[in-house]
């Protein structure tokens, strides 16, 4: 390195260091943010399955209306993996 490199980054380096700590900050929210995303769209993907899956053990046609057990425990079963979401992903 020569000498006015070596003075730049001598006399910049906490402006520096600063910058790169806000941008590891901003990367990681951002990263996290699509975590919680992607978590959320697979657990509404998960609650359709078993909805179907229910709708066709009860030998429904897809989206069809369950009883109400039935469909309290599916709603139940969602909640729960929403909010594992939430509670992995989220900063709250």
């Amino acid at each position: 390195m020569n000498e006015q490199s070596n003075s730049f980054f001598a006399r910049n380096w906490f402006k520096l260091f600063f910058v790169g700590v806000t941008v590891l900050i901003i990367f990681i929210y951002f990263e996290r943010e699509d975590r919680l995303d992607t978590c959320l769209s697979n657990a509404i993907e998960m609650h359709n399955k078993w909805w179907d899956a229910q709708c066709t053990e009860y030998k429904r046609g897809e989206d069809c209306k369950l009883p109400t057990l039935v469909a309290e425990k599916v709603a139940n079963d969602y909640r729960q993996l929403k909010d594992d979401c939430f509670r992995r992903y989220s900063f709250k």
